[in-house]
């Protein structure tokens, strides 16, 4: 989200962005994913805007969220890995202790430097961007119910 809101200059609360684990076939494995989707019905038009041109405003949106963590002040504070100004958001309050700056910086650099091995893909249709599960275990305990 701080991507997004330095790229557009404020708030963009049409934006969400949803995590989604996705077994991998004969493992034990998952993929994760985040997808991100406008809330607006019927959309805005921002995602085809970032989409645009290989994706390059979405990844102009991951650098700036970099370029955003690696100057922020609090980078310089002993004992701090984030702040309001960077990381933290007042929705995220009760998950300060698990939200790092340096951990969100070094995962979107690895993202930045695996851009060009990105792929497409056909369809996100049967990704759920449902809130009411909260682990695979409890999507497959629903799916049993509704057999």
């Amino acid at each position: 989200m701080l991507g997004f809101r330095r790229h557009f200059q404020g708030n963009p609360g049409h934006l969400l962005i949803k995590t989604v684990a996705e077994p991998v076939e004969g493992s034990r494995s998952q993929r994760r994913y985040l997808v991100i989707y406008d809330g607006v019905p019927g959309g805005t038009g921002t995602l085809v805007e970032l989409w645009n041109k290989d994706g390059a405003g979405l990844h102009a949106v991951l650098s700036r969220a970099v370029e955003a963590l690696r100057a922020c002040s609090c980078a310089n504070l002993s004992g701090r890995d984030g702040c309001y100004r960077c990381i933290y958001a007042y929705q995220s309050r009760f998950d300060l202790p698990r939200i790092s700056r340096s951990r969100a910086l070094a995962m979107l650099r690895d993202v930045l430097r695996e851009w060009p091995k990105m792929k497409e893909v056909a369809t996100l249709s049967d990704t759920s961007l449902d809130d009411r599960l909260e682990s695979e275990l409890e999507r497959r305990f629903v799916g049993k119910l509704a057999e």
